[in-house]
């Protein structure tokens, strides 16, 4: 089987939850949902972590992950860009010798991503032609029927020429949900980061799909976690 590396980015900083990737969620820090997702997985071959944080670091490796370098501090910054914390890790493998066939980016804020759709995502690689997979949700708000502002007149986000007649007619859009990128990783290395274009869309349902930022989203997560552990969650694809 192709070799799979997965790095979950996880710095001690937050601005819209305080610690954010350490708290408690469903009884376990949140970074350790995805930890034991990627674990799960059958196609994943080496799980790291990306970081600057000691506490951290303790947490992930007692969770099974691996810290097999810290994350310099300018890269643990509020200004910090993914993509630049992505760039470093490419760049370590390179340096170390690593070669895998594919790289994957699990952000810790995802922790209703399950390894089921962690699979799903390396298989369809492993078909798809293009070099990249990323997940995507639907749309629950078309922009069919979006506005933006014209001072204080709201005018259609789209051209009146590409409005449905009927909501039902509207064709179906999907947006990034961010749970998972898996890329090729001389595609990767060469561009520097995960997300390529054109990409093979894995789709994954609203309820999965929720990105941990503010205490709602955390508390949002919490109840469908609490629904989907008793079965009683609908998912809407």
């Amino acid at each position: 089987m192709p070799t799979v590396y997965a790095m979950i980015p996880a710095r001690g900083g937050s601005r819209g939850i305080p610690r954010k990737n350490l708290v408690d969620f469903a009884g376990k820090p949140l970074i350790v949902h995805t930890i034991n997702a990627a674990l799960a997985s059958q196609y994943i071959d080496r799980l790291m972590v990306s970081t600057e944080d000691d506490e951290i670091a303790d947490v992930v490796r007692q969770a099974g992950a691996e810290v097999p370098f810290r994350r310099p501090a300018e890269l643990a910054t509020d200004t910090a860009t993914g993509s630049a914390v992505s760039r470093h890790w490419l760049e370590w493998l390179k340096t170390e010798g690593h070669d895998p066939w594919a790289v994957m980016h699990l952000q810790a804020t995802s922790p209703l991503r399950t390894a089921d759709d962690i699979d799903r995502a390396v298989e369809l690689l492993r078909r798809a032609d293009d070099e990249c997979v990323a997940s995507v949700c639907p749309v629950t708000e078309h922009p069919a029927y979006m506005y933006r502002l014209n001072g204080d007149r709201a005018v259609p986000f789209l051209d009146e020429e590409a409005l449905p007649s009927h909501r039902q007619r509207a064709e179906p859009v999907y947006r990034l949900n961010g749970a998972i990128f898996v890329t090729r990783f001389a595609a990767a290395l060469a561009a520097g980061q995960f997300h390529l274009m054109p990409f093979a869309a894995l789709v994954m349902p609203a309820e999965r799909s929720i990105d941990v930022d503010t205490p709602l989203d955390l508390a949002l997560a919490e109840t469908i976690h609490a629904e989907m552990s008793t079965g009683t969650a609908q998912e809407r694809t």
